[in-house]
């Protein structure tokens, strides 16, 4: 029964990087005059960094690795048929 209170500090966990993110874009739209739209990809790519990285991170950002497979390494399994 442990599995659904994990589930949900998960879930509280991952949801402060997107809170960090806002606030990261806001003090910079704030502080340093920069738009909006401009402040907050940047935020959103440093944060993800930030997620990627460490204990818990999923580094579903990073790029190719050589153990993803490519067009040529993959091959449909063939049918029975």
């Amino acid at each position: 029964m442990l599995k659904y209170p994990a589930w949900i500090a998960a879930a509280a966990y991952l949801a402060l990087y997107t809170g960090l993110a806002t606030w990261t874009a806001g003090t910079l739209t704030r502080r340093a005059r920069v738009p909006l739209a401009a402040s907050f990809p940047f935020a959103f790519l440093a944060v993800e960094e930030l997620r990627a990285a460490g204990e818990l991170g999923f580094p579903w950002f990073q790029p190719v690795t050589p153990s993803t497979p490519t067009r040529r390494s993959f091959r449909w399994p063939r049918s029975a048929a």
